[in-house]
């Protein structure tokens, strides 16, 4: 399997098995962390889009805006 976008909750990944391979994909370290490691699956902190670049993330937190991640 391949997932995009994890958000960290009601994953693919959570409910594989170790015989499944596959991929997570999830942009916010924290969501990617938080999610179960399986031998057999690759947790990948990107995010995805339609242009192969560099470009700044913003997460929204409760308590205000976070750049999270800036190349420049």
């Amino acid at each position: 399997f391949i997932e995009i976008g994890t958000s960290g909750f009601n994953t693919l990944l959570e409910i594989s098995k170790d015989e499944h391979v596959g991929l997570s994909i999830e942009p916010v370290k924290a969501y990617l962390n938080a999610l179960p490691n399986r031998k057999n699956v690759h947790k990948l902190n990107y995010a995805v889009g339609s242009e192969n670049t560099f470009l700044e993330f913003f997460q929204i937190l409760f308590y205000g805006i976070c750049i999270i991640w800036d190349n420049q």
